[in-house]
């Protein structure tokens, strides 16, 4: 039976091996799935705000007047996804402007939607 296994030193260098590769590429793999969630918040908020958008258009249709109230259209948002969480600010031209947000009760997210328009 002698020489059919491995000896124990030779297990022991496969583990080794094996850590350092876990030790390199976690801290790797941990970044890349932080960027993701990140990136797919931003698609969240970015979808969000297309729902808003379309509630404008549809107040606007409904109603036969212009809004620069958020609480008027929020009855006409049709949004399925994350809970998104943003200060809206909608101007006379219907352009909207998304800050602060919150995907699903987190950190508020350093990313806008649309441009701020000075009054």
């Amino acid at each position: 039976m002698k020489g059919k296994g491995f000896t124990l030193i030779e297990l022991l260098a496969v583990i080794v091996i094996l850590a350092i590769i876990s030790l390199i590429a976690t801290p790797t793999i941990i970044n890349i799935i932080s960027d993701t969630k990140v990136e797919a918040n931003k698609r969240s908020i970015d979808m969000y705000a297309k729902a808003v958008e379309n509630a404008i258009m549809q107040y606007q249709i409904k109603e036969n007047k212009k809004t620069t109230s958020f609480d008027q259209i929020k009855k006409y948002i049709k949004y399925e996804g994350d809970k998104v969480d943003c200060e809206v600010n909608i101007y006379e031209d219907g352009s909207i402007y998304l800050s602060g947000c919150r995907v699903n009760n987190g950190d508020v997210l350093n990313y806008t939607y649309g441009q701020q328009q000075t009054t």
